[in-house]
């Protein structure tokens, strides 16, 4: 049931935390689904938001991905500061505008 989920929806949004990583569900299952059917259609159709501070080298080890694999305006990171949460939904809402989904 979650891979149809997943290969059904337009696009995919991913919230990258440390548990994420942590996660042996998410790494095994539901993130591998989702990135082989984003990279087989598009790989624009991911949007990465990161929580936290995450090292690369933490993201491709737990689940090979780096973010040099998408384009700049899908990946978000959220704001320290309260003040610029503003911009944050701006950025999420011209990553999410950016696409054309089928």
């Amino acid at each position: 049931q979650h891979c149809d989920s997943i290969r059904r929806s337009r696009p995919i949004i991913f919230v990258i935390t440390q548990n994420l990583l942590k996660d042996p569900l998410c790494k095994r299952f539901k993130v591998h689904h989702a990135v082989q059917q984003a990279i087989e259609q598009n790989l624009d159709s991911i949007i990465l938001i990161f929580l936290e501070e995450i090292p690369d080298y933490k993201l491709n080890h737990a689940l090979c991905l780096r973010r040099g694999m998408f384009k700049s305006h899908c990946i978000l990171n959220w704001p320290v500061q309260k003040e610029r949460v503003n911009a944050f939904h701006h950025k999420l809402k011209v990553a999410l505008g950016s696409r054309k989904f089928s």
